[in-house]
């Protein structure tokens, strides 16, 4: 498949120009769906490849109303690590 959208251009790891999406394919990583996208530099010719994961994000609202926006899986750590201080803190 290609893809010649120019909102997936990024810059080039090498020099910093545009990237182009030269590729795309669908993949899996750890078990999620994901997106391989090899990238080439128009300008340096340098070539490399991205992995694109879903990212699940969790809006938080703390007790001073403020709202977080976070990763599920740093705010399920996150969780944890508060609820083994309370099993800790009862022993």
């Amino acid at each position: 498949m290609k893809i010649t959208d120019e909102s997936n251009c990024m810059p080039c790891p090498k020099c910093g120009d545009r990237g182009r999406v030269k590729d795309t394919r669908m993949s899996s990583f750890q078990g999620e769906r994901c997106v391989i996208r090899r990238r080439v530099c128009p300008a340096c010719g340098w070539a490399w490849s991205t992995k694109e994961v879903p990212v699940e994000v969790l809006s938080v609202l703390v007790a001073d109303q403020r709202r977080w926006h976070m990763l599920a899986g740093a705010l399920r750590g996150a969780i944890g690590d508060l609820e083994e201080e309370e099993r800790g803190a009862s022993d």
